[in-house]
């Protein structure tokens, strides 16, 4: 039987606030270089971050990233304030993170 195998016993993820936490940035390695993410947390062990796009990467699997392979483009105000208050959601990393794809595209094109 082909296939991938879903790995059901793998540990969770610990993701902790971290202070980069609503920061907008920029992937510079790997299958996702050039897209937008919003980092939402850190690794307690180490010097990466967990990054969402809140469509392909959720909150609820976010993607483990070394912080030299992103570029900060800024943070959001919009999510800062709804971090500040205690929730927010995909749809809120969605909409930031197309408000920083708009920021960065030229209005020309």
């Amino acid at each position: 039987m082909g296939g991938r195998k879903k790995h059901k016993d793998r540990a969770p993820k610990v993701v902790v606030p971290s202070a980069l936490t609503g920061t907008v940035v920029r992937a510079t390695m790997g299958r996702e270089a050039g897209r937008i993410f919003v980092i939402v947390g850190g690794s307690p062990a180490d010097e990466r971050v967990y990054i969402a796009d809140g469509s392909h990467r959720r909150l609820a699997d976010p993607k483990l990233k070394s912080q030299k392979h992103l570029t900060v483009l800024g943070t959001d105000k919009e999510l800062s304030l709804l971090i500040d208050a205690g929730g927010y959601t995909d749809g809120d990393i969605r909409r930031a993170v197309a408000r920083a794809n708009k920021e960065e595209t030229p209005k020309g094109e």
